[in-house]
């Protein structure tokens, strides 16, 4: 059954492919509370207001058929201290690029410096024929798992995704991808990304380059940080 679906939305994005080209996709952000989380706690005692701020933060998603780049927008914040720990809340930790399978994102950690991670694209998606309707587009529901490693453990979270088959590009949100469709919501254990304006064809993108520090991949960094913590 996945594989017929696989096999329809291939011919979707076959017969759009030619149309569509570039574009820009806005995204709003909603922030999930979890009131048994000690370090939600721990969040809500230094700045009660960090939940709500993450409602002001806006994120841009700008693409091509070569490459994409996850960006949050520069503003000033009603909180401006409330909004360094939401945005830590909601899981976004530095501009990032997806080429093909692979996302490089901007690190930077306290007491170990600036890095560049590299990681493997998300892939093993459980595509499902449950659908809805997002901005005027029709999008389907995919789900999966991502593993988080720190110093407490190992943990795997459940995510959903709702990708656009009639917007043919495997690129999303926070560095998730690997679908047949662009993600125009994401849903994580801590957010939910949520599209807010989608801008296509446009002449002339520009795609920006990431910061041009050291690059490593996700189980050297995360090594690094365990090995902080012994």
């Amino acid at each position: 059954m996945k594989k017929y679906f696989i096999f329809i939305f291939t011919l979707i994005n076959f017969s759009v492919n030619s149309q569509i080209k570039s574009g820009i996709v806005n995204y709003q952000v909603v922030a999930t509370e979890n009131k048994n989380s000690e370090l939600e706690k721990l969040m809500l005692s230094i700045n009660p207001n960090y939940l709500t701020i993450c409602k002001e933060f806006e994120f841009a998603l700008t693409f091509n058929s070569i490459e994409a780049i996850f960006k949050k927008t520069d503003k000033l914040y009603s909180d401006e201290s409330a909004s360094s720990i939401g945005i830590l809340k909601v899981g976004f930790n530095g501009n990032l690029i997806q080429k093909m399978d692979t996302v490089f994102q901007e690190i930077s950690l306290d007491r170990l410096g600036n890095f560049i991670q590299k990681k493997k694209l998300l892939k093993k998606w459980n595509i499902t024929i449950e659908n809805k309707d997002i901005d005027g587009y029709k999008c389907y529901k995919a789900t999966a798992e991502v593993i988080v490693i720190n110093p407490k453990g190992t943990f795997k979270h459940p995510v959903i995704a709702w990708f656009c088959p009639a917007i043919p590009f495997s690129y999303g949100p926070n560095g998730f991808g690997g679908l047949p469709g662009l993600i125009l919501e994401l849903q994580t254990k801590d957010a939910v990304y949520g599209v807010n304006k989608i801008k296509l064809n446009i002449d002339d993108i520009k795609i920006d380059k990431l910061k041009n520090y050291k690059i490593v991949t996700e189980e050297q960094l995360n090594n690094m940080v365990l090995d902080l913590h012994e």
